[in-house]
Parts: C-alpha cells; sequence; structure tokens
C-alpha cells in the first residue's frame, strides 16, 4: 500500500504515459490493504476448514461488487473505476469479517522463542508465496504497460478483456477447488503414496469440471466476447483462441503445483514460478513483432507447456509424482476436445462452426457428467440443493 502510494506517479507514467490518473492510482492502494485484510479473515476460514463460509462471503462479495459497479459505471463511465473498485473491496472486507467473526480462539500465551520457533517455517513459506504472488503481479503490470505502449489503450483493453475470459473467471473455479485441496494435501505431505494418490484425484476433478467449460468457450468464443464486451474486441478472439488452450494445460499443472508447496520447498516453489513469468515476460517482448498483440496468446500456452514439464520433472524428484491411468485417459480425452474446439473457432465461423462447437461442448460435458457420477452421487447433490 505504502509503495503504491509513494509511486503513484511513475506508476501512472508507465501505465498511461503521464501523471492523470495518479490521484486514483493513490487512492487505490487503500483497495490493496483491504484486500489483505479481507484474505486474512478468509484464511482463518480455509484453515478451520469452514469452506461453506468462506464461499458464501466469496459468493456474496462478487454479487456485492456487480451491483456495485455496473451502477458506477453507467453512470460515471471512466471516472466510476476507482469508487467502484473500492466500494467493491470495502465490501468484501466486511463480508469476510461478518463470517469469521464466530469464530471462537482461545488466546494462547507464548514467548518470544517459542513464536519464533513454531511459525518460522510457516513465515518462510508465506514470504515465498508473497514473493510469486508480487512477480506474477509485476509481471502482468509491465506486460499491460508494454502492450498499451505498442497498441495503446485500446489495445491494453483488448488484452485485459482476453486475461479475464480465459484465466480470471476459470481461476474462481480452482480457487474453490483448492481451497480444501491444500489443506488435505498438506496433512499427509509426508506420505508420499498418499500425495500421489491425492493430486490424481483432484486432477481428475480439475479436468471434468474445467475441461468442458474450457471447450465450451473455446466454441462460442466470439459470442461470448460479444456478449460480455461488444463487437469491437476483435483482436480480444484471436488472443483467446491460444490463451484458452494455454488454460487447459494451466488446469493439468495446478493440483502438481500444490506439492511443491505442501513439501515446504518455497525456494523451488519460487524457482519454478519465476520460469513462468520469465519465459512469459520474454515471449511477449521479442514475439511482438512477428504475431503482435496476438502474442501476449500464443506466449501464454507455449509458458504454460515449459512450465508444465518443469513441474512434472520436479515434483517425480520430489516425490516420485506420475499421473495416474485415469488422469492420462482424462488429459488425452479432454485435450483432443480442446484441439478440436481451438480449430474449429478458428477455421470454422458463423453458423457451421457454432453447431460443429456446439456439439464437442455437449461431448464432452455428457462425458464429464458421465465420469464425474462415479466419483460423485450428482443426483443426491443436486437433490439436496433444489430441497435447500
Amino acid at each position: 500500500m505504502v509503495s503504491t502510494l509513494v509511486f503513484c506517479k511513475p506508476l501512472s507514467r508507465y501505465a498511461f504515459g503521464d501523471e492523470k490518473y495518479a490521484v486514483g492510482v493513490a487512492i487505490l492502494s487503500l483497495a490493496l490493504l483491504m484486500e489483505e485484510l479481507s484474505g486474512g479473515r478468509l484464511a482463518l476460514l480455509q484453515g478451520l476448514r469452514q469452506i461453506g463460509a468462506m464461499a458464501r462471503a466469496n459468493v456474496l462479495g462478487v454479487v456485492a461488487g456487480f451491483c456495485i459497479t455496473v451502477p458506477l459505471y453507467w453512470m460515471m463511465g471512466v471516472n466510476g473505476i476507482v469508487p467502484a473498485i473500492l466500494l467493491s473491496t470495502a465490501v468484501s472486507l466486511f463480508l469476510s469479517w461478518f463470517y469469521s467473526r464466530r469464530v471462537h480462539i482461545t488466546p494462547v500465551v507464548l514467548s518470544v522463542q517459542e513464536i519464533f520457533r513454531g511459525g518460522l517455517g510457516m513465515v518462510r513459506l508465506g514470504f515465498f508465496v508473497v514473493i510469486t504472488g508480487f512477480a506474477t503481479t509485476a509481471t502482468m503490470y509491465v506486460v499491460r504497460g508494454f502492450v498499451s505502449n505498442k497498441s495503446g489503450i485500446e489495445g491494453a483493453g483488448q488484452f485485459q478483456a482476453a486475461w479475464n475470459l480465459s484465466s480470471t473467471y476459470l481461476a474462481v473455479a480452482l480457487q474453490a477447488m483448492g481451497a480444501d485441496y491444500f489443506p488435505r494435501l498438506s496433512t499427509v505431505n509426508n506420505d508420499d503414496t498418499k500425495v500421489v494418490q491425492l493430486v490424481n484425484e483432484q486432477t481428475e476433478v480439475a479436468l471434468l469440471i474445467a475441461g468442458p467449460l474450457i471447450v465450451g468457450m473455446l466454441s462460442f468464443m466470439s459470442f461470448v466476447v460479444y456478449l460480455l464486451y461488444s463487437a469491437k474486441f476483435t483482436e480480444t478472439v484471436s488472443i483467446l483462441h491460444w490463451q484458452l488452450a494455454g488454460t487447459f494445460l494451466k488446469v493439468i499443472s495446478w493440483p502438481i503445483g500444490f506439492i511443491i508447496l505442501a513439501k515446504a520447498r518455497g525456494g523451488i516453489f519460487v524457482f519454478t514460478e519465476l520460469c513462468w513469468n520469465g519465459i512469459y515476460l520474454s515471449l511477449v517482448y521479442f514475439g511482438w513483432k512477428a504475431f503482435g498483440l496476438e502474442i501476449t496468446g500464443v506466449a501464454f500456452l507455449i509458458s504454460y507447456l515449459i512450465f508444465l514439464a518443469i513441474v512434472c520433472v520436479i515434483t517425480y524428484k520430489i516425490c516420485g509424482f506420475r499421473w495416474s491411468k485415469n488422469s492420462l485417459i482424462y488429459i488425452a480425452v479432454f485435450g483432443f476436445a480442446v484441439f478440436l474446439s481451438f480449430l474449429t473457432s478458428r477455421y470454422i465461423l458463423g453458423v457451421k462452426g457454432y453447431l460443429v462447437g456446439g456439439l464437442l461442448s455437449l461431448v464432452a460435458t455428457g462425458y464429464s457428467y458421465y465420469e464425474l457420477r462415479k466419483i460423485v452421487d450428482l443426483k443426491t447433490v443436486f437433490n439436496r440443493l433444489i430441497r435447500r
């Protein structure tokens, strides 16, 4: 927060070319503080496995943010961005406090020595997580500034729209699964057999849920972009072709990456994350002349392909991780479906493209539903939801 406040002018100059938005950047530094305070309260719920309360806080935060931002953007346009972000973050902080206030923690008196001895490992690992999070945020900031300087603010908007559709929205599903997955993985981190089993189980569930979503988004990408943005976001579609294919690789690598964290290998975790950031940034910079704005999507796909290979090698050495037979089958099936959807959305346009894409989406969804029924009693789950 302090860094953003102090360096608001140079941040504005880099991102927008002048100091016109320095005041807005300075004000939004408060949003950073509130977001971290909210994250602390949600971490309390996650650590105590109160996933229901955590989910309600997150969902209501999204709904409240929607109800706040849409009227502000409608009435104020661009001038509504800063107050919308600030108010949405404030509401999220309130909701996280509201749902965590019922958690009663018995105070424990600890000496300074006990605090350092018991908490040093957690702080060390947390430090590495913060460093990687900051590196990723900094990388995306640099890329947005680079795109803005090369293609103007319109190009930056096209890139951000593609990033939101391919990464941000899908990240919600991954974060929801990770809320329960990471604590369970941490409890068995000393048993390599159970670690490998749990990671494969999570990989299978992640693919069965995210696979049809990615196929569907690829198949109806043009319509979705038009619906959520406008017909002017044509370059967003070309970026999304590549970026959604890369998102499939992200879904595969996501459960594996948690092994490094669960094993408390903070240095290795930083290394793998910095590899992705460095590769992505380098590909965007050096590939701009050849691909233009589309390189942001191509770079996303290539960087996750390399990242997946890196984490597979590292986790094999750490705990002997290998994909199970079911995981390999799901990777092959949904990988082929994503490949076909990629070709369809790129080369078959109009009604024919939507028909072929719709058929692929239907097949992927049907296969996912059939396989999920082997893992979860979906009928009971749906009936329970309807009754509630």
